[in-house]
């Protein structure tokens, strides 16, 4: 809640709920949790909605947060999401709007096949923070992108979902897998705004360049 207070009252900020956040309050989320997020001008979505107008057009914004599998051996912090499925996408949000583009925030990435087939249209996430390590080559042969949904864009039926790598790790060391705050822009078809967009002219050695100096960073 702290890193909301400087962003000011004049930015929209919406958040969605992670496993840490939810173990504050062993599996719920803690009113001192929700109190500070409130008083920084943030808004939780905890399997809620919330809808923006842009010059008459709606655009629905959900945000959906697994429950905690709940493990009595086990001290909360190790507790982890539970599995979700499409019925619980449904439980929780409703049957998906068919009037408007619809927005789903989560940290949960693995449960996109849900989310597709809820019918989100974008799917924005983060949770796992890029895989934490990434092995130059060895990476590809022993990591699905496809199960881990680690970072980068993907595509699923009619629904799209990003993944950001996020500025953080529980375990405080990256490798290979620089920090990032990812910058999206939407806009409808054949609008001017997409002529406006900046095309990347990087070449291989601005790639390496800026690849080498995240890494020292990350390191």
């Amino acid at each position: 809640a702290d890193s909301l207070a400087p962003l000011g009252r004049d930015i929209p900020v919406v958040m969605v709920p992670g496993k840490e956040d939810l173990r504050l309050g062993h599996g719920t989320l803690h009113k001192n949790f929700v109190k500070s997020v409130s008083e920084a001008g943030g808004v939780i979505l905890n399997k809620s909605r919330a809808e923006i107008n842009v010059d008459g057009e709606k655009i629905y914004l959900y945000g959906f947060c697994p429950s905690l599998k709940e493990d009595a051996g086990k001290p909360v912090k190790d507790w982890k999401f539970q599995k979700v499925r499409t019925n619980d996408v449904v439980d929780a949000l409703g049957e998906c709007p068919r009037d408007a583009t619809v927005i789903l925030l989560t940290s949960y990435p693995k449960g996109f096949d849900a989310y597709s087939r809820w019918g989100a249209s974008v799917v924005f996430a983060g949770g796992t923070h890029g895989g934490y390590y990434r092995i130059p080559f060895v990476d590809r042969l022993i990591r699905s992108p496809k199960i881990a949904y680690t970072f980068g864009e993907y595509s699923m039926g009619r629904s799209k979902m990003y993944v950001t790598r996020g500025l953080g790790s529980p375990s405080k060391i990256r490798f290979n897998n620089p920090p990032e705050i990812s910058v999206i822009s939407i806009a409808r078809p054949n609008s001017p705004l997409l002529k406006t967009m900046p095309v990347s002219t990087d070449s291989a050695y601005d790639v390496f360049m800026y690849w080498a100096k995240s890494e020292g960073r990350a390191i």
